[in-house]
């Protein structure tokens, strides 16, 4: 009786376990002191947080950076609603923010150009 209470509880357990990665990494377990953090925009008000910590090159993009770097639960992207929501997401994982930034380049035109705000991450569990 104890057993068949055992195996039900491990796979009611396994059920609703939920696995937070990124590039298949459990997030907890990222190997690297500092990360950066970045919100990419989707249609429809979406937003998906990427999570860089030396994994990926200037050249990535579009599905291979999800891939890469998206932060998942159960294979699914997790979808933010604002900056903030991340950085409370990952301080609950064990990061700690410590600046953040934005690039800013001049274009052909004279004017300025500034990307989405980025922000540079201590990893507490590393």
């Amino acid at each position: 009786m104890k057993a068949i209470f055992t195996i039900i509880s491990v796979c009611f357990l396994n059920l609703i376990s939920v696995a937070q990665e990124v590039n298949n990494i459990p997030i907890r377990e990222i190997p690297a002191k500092y990360v950066s953090i970045e919100i990419i925009p989707v249609l429809l008000g979406k937003n998906y947080a990427i999570i860089n910590y030396g994994q990926i090159t200037n050249y990535t993009s579009g599905s291979e950076l999800k891939k890469l770097a998206g932060i998942k639960e159960n294979s699914e992207l997790v979808e933010f609603k604002t900056n903030i929501q991340v950085l409370n997401y990952l301080a609950n994982h064990g990061f700690k923010a410590i600046e953040s930034y934005q690039n800013i380049s001049g274009n052909s035109d004279n004017g300025v150009d500034a990307t989405s705000r980025k922000y540079l991450l201590e990893n507490l569990n590393y």
